[in-house]
Order: C-alpha cells, then sequence, then structure tokens
C-alpha cells in the first residue's frame, strides 16, 4: 500500500523530465533492477513497491512519448505470445540443460521470476502494447475490478508475513491437498480473496486516495507546479 503514497510524487516527476532525460532514468532503472537482476550470481535486492515504481515509469513513458509506433497492434499481439512460449521454453531447457551437460542445477525461472527479470519484463511489456489498444466495449465493472487489480496484488502479497498467514494458516492449502473439496477449495479461497481485496482497495479508492490527489493537488497549486 505504500506504493500508492509514491504515487503522486512519481507524477510530479515524470512531468518534470523531457523525453531524453525520461528515456536516461528508465535505463538506468532498467540496468539495475533487469540486466543485473537478469544475470546469475548477481544478487539485486528488489522489492515491489521500487519495482512498481520502475514500471509506472515506463508506462508513463509509454503514454506520453508512445513506443516502437511502427508496430501494428497484431504484430503486438505475435510478440506476447512468442515471449510466452520463449519463457516456457527457458523454464524447460533449464530443467534439461544440467542433465544433458552433466552440470550443477540451475535454477529453471531464472529469466521469468522475479517480475524484474529480462522475459518476464518483455512480456509484460508485450502484453500491455497489446491490451492497450484492444477494442473493447467501457463495462463499469469491469473497470472497478481493472481499478483495484494492483490493490488485489499490494493487500494479499505484500510480504512473506501476509502469505503465509492467509494461504498456510488461514485457508490451509497444504491441508486440503488430499481432500475431495480441493478444486472448490482452491476456487472459492482465490475468489473470496480477490473480492475482499477489491472492496477494501475500493474503500481506499474513495476515502484515502481522494483525499491525498487533493492535499498533493493543493501543494501544487500552491508552489505553481500544476
Amino acid at each position: 500500500m505504500v506504493f500508492y503514497l509514491f504515487i503522486p510524487f512519481l507524477t510530479i516527476l515524470v512531468q518534470s523530465l523531457n523525453a531524453k532525460q525520461h528515456r536516461l532514468l528508465i535505463y538506468l532503472c532498467l540496468f539495475v533492477y533487469t540486466i543485473l537482476g537478469t544475470i546469475p550470481k548477481c544478487h539485486v535486492i528488489m522489492n515491489y513497491v521500487s519495482w512498481f515504481s520502475v514500471l509506472f515509469i515506463i508506462a508513463s513513458y509509454i503514454s506520453r512519448y508512445g513506443f516502437f509506433k511502427s508496430v501494428t497492434h497484431k504484430q503486438w499481439g505475435f510478440l506476447t505470445l512468442a515471449s510466452c512460449i520463449i519463457s516456457m521454453l527457458s523454464v524447460m531447457a533449464l530443467l534439461l540443460l544440467p542433465e544433458m551437460l552433466n552440470i550443477a542445477y540451475i535454477y529453471p525461472y531464472r529469466f521469468v521470476a522475479d517480475s524484474n527479470v529480462a522475459l518476464a519484463l518483455i512480456t509484460s511489456i508485450c502484453s500491455f502494447m497489446f491490451f492497450k489498444d484492444l477494442k473493447m466495449k467501457q463495462n463499469h465493472f469491469v473497470n472497478v475490478l481493472g481499478a483495484s487489480t494492483f490493490g488485489v496484488l499490494l493487500i494479499h502479497a505484500n510480504s512473506n508475513t501476509m502469505r503465509e498467514w492467509l494461504w498456510q494458516d488461514l485457508l490451509n492449502n497444504v491441508g486440503m491437498y488430499n481432500s475431495d473439496l480441493l478444486i472448490a477449495h482452491a476456487l472459492v479461497s482465490v475468489l473470496a480473496i480477490f473480492f475482499v481485496c477489491v472492496l477494501v482497495d475500493y474503500i481506499r479508492i474513495h476515502s484515502i486516495e481522494r483525499w491525498l490527489f487533493l492535499f498533493v493537488d493543493k501543494l501544487l497549486l500552491k508552489y505553481n507546479l500544476k
């Protein structure tokens, strides 16, 4: 939830940069988080607040200046599919290579996990560009859910403590593994968590966020920054 407090200040930051400065900031962030984060034995300490701040900076650049404008919507769809296939193949390759080459174990999800590594980032950008221009009718219910999906992530998976309490202590997922109710338990648990978190975030949007943005707008107007 801390990330939400940074959004107004990140907005001020990106609005104060020109296109070249914005690109340089993205290059710096990607070098630290993605290039170094993908190289084996480079232990980059990453948390979701800082990483999603980087994604915000990237998305704001795309919104302001565009990104590979010559690439068509269908091509972005193809690139999304291709990146997903390459990601899956990378996992299979890293599972098979140690046995084939008789070498030490390699973490099979090296190029797809966590969310800052190369293939995860490429897949997310390609899919973002594809869905950004997808022609769909407006739907209020879908928009409400969409506005809170990021909040759902931050609420239910913001720390190991939350994940352990939710999935192990409260829902006892491991204990349900051999139960006849496994499928029902899995479906109901996921849906319940999702909609409870949506409700919490919906309340936040119409209370804390509204107050926060009004406060920031007053500061911007006071110091002639808007």
